[in-house]
């Protein structure tokens, strides 16, 4: 009997280290992810503002449409976007965090500019998305 009950005593031990440890290895890729999403939603509030400086520096309305066209830039870490149609997240590297600005005309007064940050972790690839519009305001 005493045996017996060595080999369920050690049993039992290794289940619950077993159930511990993946408790933790677990609770480490939440705490990674929340801080990924966190850095995310930084870059693209930094994105959404760096959109409305370029559009605050820009002698009038048109001279910023003509130097930023509709379409699809990618947004460096000197937060300069750069024309880039193919900037979406089966062509980026992503070993960071990377960003795609999408500006679209809804008036000749009135830009959607749409900031889209991708990364990869452990669990696979996502994204965070913010939208605002700019207007002719001055």
């Amino acid at each position: 009997m005493t045996l017996i009950e060595a080999i369920v005593g050690v049993s039992v031990t290794t289940l619950m280290l077993v159930a511990m440890i993946s408790l933790v290895t677990r609770s480490m890729a939440n705490s990674q992810f929340a801080k990924n999403k966190s850095n995310a939603a930084r870059l693209v509030e930094e994105g959404l503002e760096s959109s409305r400086q370029i559009r605050d520096r820009a002698s009038d309305w048109e001279q910023y449409k003509i130097a930023y066209p509709a379409g699809t830039y990618s947004l460096g870490s000197g937060l300069t976007f750069t024309s880039d149609a193919s900037c979406n997240a089966d062509t980026l590297n992503l070993e960071t965090f990377s960003r795609c600005a999408v500006f679209s005309d809804e008036t000749d007064t009135r830009r959607i500019v749409t900031i889209t940050v991708y990364w990869k972790d452990g669990s696979g690839s996502h994204q965070t998305v913010a939208q605002t519009y700019l207007t002719q305001w001055k």
